[in-house]
């Protein structure tokens, strides 16, 4: 099958609207011999972002020229549909791994909450890259768990925006302010996610005073900032500055409308 032909077929598989479409597509390319490993592996990918886990399988497994993409694309339908028993047994089986692999399955683990599996797939991964450092640093960050966070960043070899914010993100979530400050001040850059976090943080803390320090110091503000300073101070029961800080803005997004007017209910 030549390229323009995969290539039309393939457009229309991305563009399917639902599994129906999907298996109307399927049939057709089934019934014209033009099948190849290319469109089987997008097949099996927008089956699985449509639920439709049977159909994916099914592809797979009548797929005989299988190829690394082949065994990840099952391996993320089944993962991104919480199915981690299916998803771990795809691992298991595959005749060889990239990353994708390997962070494909530590990110399911870390999702569904099984922070143990996580982090025993993430330390057997022959050549971790950021992308499973993040994910563990972020994992950890999530529950809170800021020690076990912060002993993964320190291991990582070089670090990026996404890793600062994550354990910044981890101390926030803490509630360990002194900690989350003292990072904040040592990252080399710090981005509106960085701010927003230490904001929230915070807020959440009931430091009101410092979080408005804070807010009147960031060069600029997004809708999360704007938001996160009417809920705070609706919170403790400031709604007066809730309106200020509604009104420091001059479009307000339907966001920001909906968190003013909770603020004075």
């Amino acid at each position: 099958m030549d390229g323009a032909t995969v290539a039309y077929w393939a457009d229309l598989i991305r563009n399917a609207n639902d599994a129906a479409q999907l298996k109307r597509l399927h049939s057709k390319i089934l019934s014209g011999a033009h099948s190849s490993v290319y469109l089987s592996n997008l097949l099996i990918q927008m089956y699985g972002k449509a639920g439709d886990l049977a159909q994916a399988r099914a592809v797979f497994d009548r797929e005989a020229g299988k190829n690394v993409f082949s065994w990840n694309m099952m391996l993320g339908a089944y993962a991104s549909n919480g199915e981690l028993e299916e998803a771990s047994a795809i691992f298991t089986a595959m005749p060889q791994r990239d990353r994708v692999s390997w962070n494909a399955m530590i990110a399911a683990y870390a999702r569904d909450g099984h922070l143990a599996k996580s982090r025993e797939i993430f330390e057997k991964m022959p050549h971790k890259d950021l992308v499973s450092w993040n994910s563990m640093v972020a994992a950890y960050a999530k529950d809170g768990l800021a020690e076990e966070a912060r002993e993964i960043f320190e291991r990582i070899p070089h670090r990026d925006a996404v890793s600062w914010n994550s354990m910044l993100a981890a101390y926030a979530r803490s509630g360990d302010l002194i900690k989350a400050r003292e990072l904040f001040s040592q990252m080399p850059t710090k981005n509106i996610v960085a701010w927003n976090s230490l904001l929230g943080a915070y807020m959440e803390a009931g430091d009101v005073a410092e979080a408005e320090r804070l807010f009147h110091s960031m060069e600029s503000r997004d809708e999360i900032t704007v938001t996160t300073m009417i809920r705070g101070f609706a919170r403790h029961g400031l709604a007066h500055k809730s309106i200020q800080a509604f009104e420091s803005i001059q479009s307000p997004s339907t966001a920001i409308w909906s968190a003013a007017i909770q603020a004075l209910i």
